[in-house]
Parts: structure tokens; C-alpha cells; sequence
């Protein structure tokens, strides 16, 4: 969550909003990041969560170097999830993803 959260500060202008929503469900903790920043345009949206991609809207503003994403992605998958993005451009951007409950053990 914390790589969500510093990106959506990156990119989000002063002024703009980030909210951190987390849900407990029955097997799972949903983490769900939005932030009012410049978004990412519907052409990238597939292409952000992989190694090293660095979209066109954050090259030339900030300093990355485009893993970030592709680790959460990569983390998500370790428990058998997925990491969702939906974005508009120019309006902002939400990064969902769940992590599987550890069984809980009462002794």
C-alpha cells in the first residue's frame, strides 16, 4: 500500500485529493488507492503495471523508475489476486488490490 499511496502523492498536483479506503471481506483485506491526479491515458492502462514502463504523462514531471507498480502487481498474483487500475485522464486514478486473511489461531 505504501507504493500506492507515494505514487498517487506523485502525481497528484497540490491541491488534489488521495484517499486510502481499506474493506475487511470475508477472506480477504481490499486496499483501494484514488487520487484526483493527471491519470493515465486509456491507450497506457494496460501497459503500467508492467516492469519499467514509465507512462507519458509521468516522464518528463517526475522521478521513477517504473518497478513500482509492476511489484504490486507481482505481490497481488503471490496471493492469488489481482491489481486493478481504473483511471480517467486528467481526472485521477484507482489502484485496487486484496490480500489474502491469514488464518487466525486462537491458542
Amino acid at each position: 500500500a505504501r507504493n500506492l499511496l507515494e505514487n498517487a502523492i506523485r502525481y497528484t498536483p497540490q491541491g488534489g485529493t488521495v484517499e486510502a479506503v481499506f474493506d475487511v471481506l470475508p477472506d480477504a483485506v481490499r486496499v483501494t488507492i484514488i487520487d484526483s491526479g493527471v491519470g493515465i491515458p486509456k491507450d497506457e492502462l494496460g501497459k503500467v503495471a508492467k516492469s519499467f514502463f514509465r507512462g507519458s504523462k509521468t516522464k518528463s514531471s517526475t522521478k521513477g523508475s517504473g518497478i513500482g507498480l509492476a511489484v504490486c502487481s507481482s505481490i497481488a498474483k503471490l496471493h492469488g489476486r489481482e491489481l486493478r487500475i481504473l483511471s480517467r485522464e486528467r481526472e485521477g486514478t484507482a489502484v485496487i488490490f486484496e490480500l489474502s486473511q491469514a488464518e487466525q489461531s486462537y491458542h
